[in-house]
């Protein structure tokens, strides 16, 4: 008697050569009635699966009651578990400091037909920076120096300025700050010492001497002791006489 026919041709060795069957078969008696058989076996189903159909056979019956499994049960097929690959771990990017300009906000006086040479102290950020005066001006004579970051020149007139500049660095941060800036004339005066220290009329033993003087009130102070100097020898020379 056939219980369930097969479905589709069935072939699974697992590398044996030998096409296994027949694991799940079985036949046992009814405990109730000591006649009646009960049996379980395989059947072939499609795409190379098996299943399992059980029944009852009753003696001088016509044929078998068989009783179907609900669903076929595929052969578990092993899955490759993909290695993971590493990733690289980025390096961090070094935060900049913040951009800053040191220089004081009273700049060092420039002098006329004196070079000027001073820097603005420009740290932090990104470089390169660009350098610009954005309020007010620089004196005439001097210049801003990008590669630098200096102020230089040579100062043609006399007077005080109030420049404003701006530093952009390569990030694109910004940065100013107002400055006072003074230029003062240098004067250059020969004296010609013509009172010795023993009071003596003449040239003094040194010669006449040749003195820088930058600041007009420190000018102004000589000129007063030289005239001072001179009523006093006079008044010696008097006396003595």
């Amino acid at each position: 008697m056939t219980l369930k026919a097969g479905e589709a041709a069935y072939f699974k060795d697992f590398g044996t050569g030998d096409n296994r069957w027949g694991d799940f078969s079985s036949t046992v008696v009814d405990p109730i009635d000591d006649t009646t058989m009960w049996t379980i076996q395989e059947y072939a189903g499609q795409n190379n699966m098996w299943g399992t159909w059980w029944g009852e056979v009753m003696p001088g019956g016509a044929s078998a009651t068989p009783t179907p499994t609900p669903t076929a049960t595929a052969t578990p097929t092993a899955t490759l578990t993909p290695t993971p690959i590493a990733t690289a771990t980025p390096a961090p990017n070094p935060t900049p400091s913040p951009l800053v300009i040191r220089a004081r906000a009273t700049l060092p006086s420039a002098h006329t037909t004196v070079l000027y040479d001073v820097s603005l102290d420009i740290s932090g950020g990104r470089a390169p920076y660009t350098i610009a005066v954005v309020a007010g001006y620089l004196p005439p004579g001097l210049v801003l120096d990008q590669a630098s970051g200096a102020i230089k020149g040579i100062a043609v007139r006399t007077g005080t300025w109030h420049p404003t500049i701006r530093v952009i660095d390569a990030a694109g941060k910004r940065q100013r700050k107002q400055f006072t800036l003074t230029v003062w004339r240098r004067y250059w005066e020969r004296r010609s010492l013509m009172d010795r220290p023993d009071n003596k009329r003449g040239p003094a033993p040194q010669g006449p001497a040749l003195l820088f003087v930058a600041d007009w009130r420190l000018r102004d102070r000589l000129r007063r002791s030289d005239a001072s100097g001179r009523s006093r020898a006079d008044g010696n020379r008097q006396t003595n006489r």
